[in-house]
């Protein structure tokens, strides 16, 4: 399953990669467009398609703003595809109800028109919501429903699409013959089209499917007949992710100079072309190769330089994210000073528009900062729970089981301060786990410091004071406990050092989004709808 999801994030990446340059495009057609006709609301359409994953606020806007449009200009079939992609936005947020809502809503609309395409896209739509519910009878009948409507008017793209997504969905039930049939129906309409970067998209789920299968040989194959299909479209993207895939088969069928060369072919292209995630996939890949082996040094290695680039990739995505905010809001304010000045030509009045502008930006601001703050909190957290995993990583996957291959020199350039520093936090915390009375000062003990050096020294590193770091592990020990269901909620707080079982319920929901109780139950479906591909 493990590289099922390993996969499914290549095969999102190489869609964005080989669509940037079409998206770029609808960006200038929308800036050149500024007319409210039905031309501004399929370019709008398009583009939330393009971004439904990328940017899902962004999505949701324009959306939106298709539909005011669509409604204003009597557009119905603009109106009812505004609303089909509101639903995709609560589906992809994980509201299914809403989300269902909407889609019944557009259904509804384009059965009027009537419009068979529109209707078959919203059935389309109701299976993929039922896919991520887990709901493989309910998703089956609409996606079969969107079959029959895409017959009638001869749409083969979107039924070849549509297959491909019941592939998906046996995929993720581990029912690898059904979805096999329904890829290779997929896979034969799109040759017939020449539907290339559907072609690419089948072989990548038909080496899905037959590495699970452990059918190493046939989903190397698929890469095989894949591969010159992405070097004619000049791809760079797409031939290092399927060299990647390439290497990683390799590695599992025991030909270790083939999957190092593909490898590193893939990762020479990914920093050719600087896309930091497929390096970092690239050198997770070369780790196992290299664990394979029996190469234990250069495995370390090369898994350092997978969590650096790991961590480096979120980080530039996180600044990403930022800047784009802060570019609408410059728009946004230079907007509002044109339209005061164009709207009261008075000195008095203009100075009263500034005054409220003013307080109108500063309180924007105040807002901004407010939120800027939770969010670099959020992102201080995200990184110290990639740090810890990292660590616990390399202590007890990688230390104990090659302990009598490593020698100290390599285990001192490996190892940083840092790295140091938190790892005996960690031990001293596990090893004080059900001690409800451990804290800050018997911590502090323990590592040999004064409380005041051990809360200097520990948020430099972490971000955080002792007390909240030593809550985070507890609660993350809980959240794996209770993902094994190894006890009761009770008994898995109290295991964690929680006397107080409200107060655990509390800690936990804050931390994870749900109560312990909740989080127990849902760890199965869970599971399910990580491997499904939105």
């Amino acid at each position: 399953m493990r590289y099922f999801l390993l996969c499914l994030f290549l095969y999102v990446s190489q869609v964005t990669f080989g669509q940037k340059s079409v998206v770029d495009s609808l960006y200038t057609r929308l800036e050149n467009n500024p007319e409210e006709d039905s031309l501004r609301v399929r370019i709008l359409l398009q583009l939330c398609w393009h971004e439904s994953t990328s940017y899902p606020e962004k999505h949701k806007q324009m959306a939106e703003e298709a539909i005011k449009i669509s409604k204003k200009i009597n557009y119905q079939s603009g109106a009812a595809a505004g609303i089909r992609s509101i639903g995709i936005y609560y589906m992809n947020q994980g509201e299914y109800d809403k989300a269902t809502k909407q889609v019944y809503e557009a259904l509804q609309l384009f059965e009027k028109i009537p419009d068979l395409k529109g209707v078959g896209n919203c059935y389309q739509t109701l299976g993929s919501i039922h896919r991520q519910r887990a709901d493989l009878e309910k998703s089956k009948e609409y996606y079969g429903k969107a079959i029959e409507v895409y017959q009638k008017i001869n749409n083969e793209k979107d039924m070849a699409g549509t297959l491909n997504s019941l592939g998906v969905l046996h995929i993720s039930f581990s029912k690898f013959d059904e979805a096999l049939s329904y890829i290779n129906q997929s896979l034969e309409i799109r040759k017939k089209i020449n539907d290339r970067y559907g072609i690419s998209q089948s072989y990548t789920n038909m080496s899905i499917i037959y590495t699970n299968q452990k059918k190493y040989k046939e989903a190397l194959a698929c890469f095989e007949k894949n591969l010159p299909l992405v070097e004619e479209m000049n791809e760079k993207q797409l031939i290092a992710i399927n060299l990647d895939g390439m290497g990683h088969l390799y590695t599992l069928t025991g030909d270790y100079q083939k999957a190092e060369t593909s490898l590193l072919k893939a990762l020479a292209l990914a920093k050719e072309i600087g896309f930091k995630r497929t390096i970092e996939v690239a050198y997770s890949k070369l780790t196992q190769l290299e664990e394979a082996r029996g190469r234990y040094k250069e495995a370390m290695v090369y898994s350092n330089l997978a969590y650096q680039y790991l961590d480096s990739a979120y980080s530039e995505e996180s600044a990403a994210q930022i800047a784009e905010a802060e570019t609408r809001y410059e728009t946004e304010k230079k907007n509002q000073t044109i339209a005061v000045l164009e709207r009261d030509n008075r000195i008095q009045q203009l100075r009263t528009n500034i005054w409220l502008t003013s307080c109108l930006l500063i309180t924007g601001m105040s807002i901004g900062v407010y939120f800027f703050q939770r969010y670099r909190e959020s992102n201080k957290r995200r990184i110290l729970n990639l740090r810890i995993d990292n660590l616990i990583a390399q202590h007890k996957e990688l230390s104990e089981r090659y302990k009598g291959a490593l020698t100290p020199s390599i285990d001192g350039n490996v190892a940083s301060y840092d790295q140091v520093l938190l790892k005996k936090s960690l031990d001293i915390i596990e090893a004080n786990m059900s001690n409800s009375l451990f804290g800050v000062d018997q911590m502090a003990d323990a590592m040999g410091m004064s409380r005041a050096s051990l809360h200097r020294k520990l948020k430099s590193v972490t971000g955080f004071p002792p007390s909240e770091f030593i809550r985070n592990i507890r609660l993350r020990k809980a959240a794996a406990l209770l993902s094994s269901q190894a006890d009761s909620v009770t008994q898995i707080g109290i295991a964690v050092g929680f006397e107080d079982q409200s107060y655990f319920s509390k800690s936990f929901k804050k931390e994870f989004g749900v109560p312990p109780s909740e989080y127990m139950q849902s760890t199965k479906l869970v599971e399910s709808l990580t491997a499904v591909n939105p």
